[in-house]
């Protein structure tokens, strides 16, 4: 009787210390869905970030891929892929139907980042996929302290895989890349910003058919109305992806 009791109080220790274990290490607090881009690192400028909620917005619309961004300060201990997961599982991107989300996350304090793929896309982008954006296109701009150049280019990257025929992507990759050429790391310049925002706003909604300024449409202005209709569809986390670090 007296091993019986010791095997059952074992058996608690193992289970309470898992518990305390795992609330010690999900210390980091998931805050709500609010837009395409959640910068709680403030790394990326406004103007890209901008542009990141257009691109975003518009290829919701447009194919059921949500593309979301996340910057955080810092893991806070936890590991990269299980906060993914979590973060993924809790704003349930994608819809509950396609399922087509995807994840990218940037801890700043750890220089650690992670493309987190959801169920609808592990066809379109594989781990061996991810992993080469993450070390090919965003490491080393990161690595430059380019920033929002390299979540920029990470978008990027992730739509020419997800949805190859999606305008808005093909355009900015042509310029991005047209003016990293001749500039060689320097940032993108204000005209330049403003030039694709005019495209993306104005131009490529009435060529694919819808409005620019409400209705169904994208082009809410980007920090306000639009990012009120922004939110998870029941979409889950596959699992997959890849991590990296700069």
């Amino acid at each position: 009787m007296n091993s019986y009791y010791k095997i059952v109080r074992k058996l608690l220790y193992i289970a309470l210390s898992s518990i305390v274990f795992y609330s010690v290490m999900a210390v980091v607090e998931i805050s709500a869905l609010t837009g395409p881009v959640e910068d709680h690192a403030e790394i990326i400028n406004s103007q890209i970030e901008r542009q990141i909620d257009q691109i975003s917005l518009a290829l919701k619309d447009a194919t059921e891929t949500q593309l979301q961004v996340l910057t955080i300060a810092s893991l806070e201990e936890e590991d990269i892929e299980s906060f993914a997961i979590r973060v993924f599982d809790k704003w349930k991107l994608g819809n509950n139907t396609s399922r087509r989300g995807v994840l990218l996350l940037v801890a700043v304090q750890e220089r650690r980042m992670r493309i987190e793929v959801g169920q609808g896309l592990e066809g379109d982008l594989p781990d061996a996929y991810a992993k080469r954006i993450i070390d090919n296109f965003i490491v080393p701009a990161f690595r430059e302290s380019r920033f929002s150049e390299g979540i920029l280019a990470g978008v990027i990257e992730i739509i020419k895989y997800t949805d190859p025929n999606f305008e808005a992507a093909k355009l900015i990759d042509y310029k991005y890349h047209r003016i990293s050429r001749s500039n060689g790391p320097s940032t993108l310049s204000l005209p330049f910003i403003l030039f694709i925002l005019f495209l993306v706003v104005f131009i490529l909604p009435r060529r694919r058919g819808f409005s620019s300024f409400g209705g169904s449409g994208w082009g809410h202005g980007g920090r306000g109305g639009g990012r009120s209709s922004w939110g998870g569809g029941g979409g889950f986390s596959s699992g997959g992806g890849a991590s990296g670090s700069w």
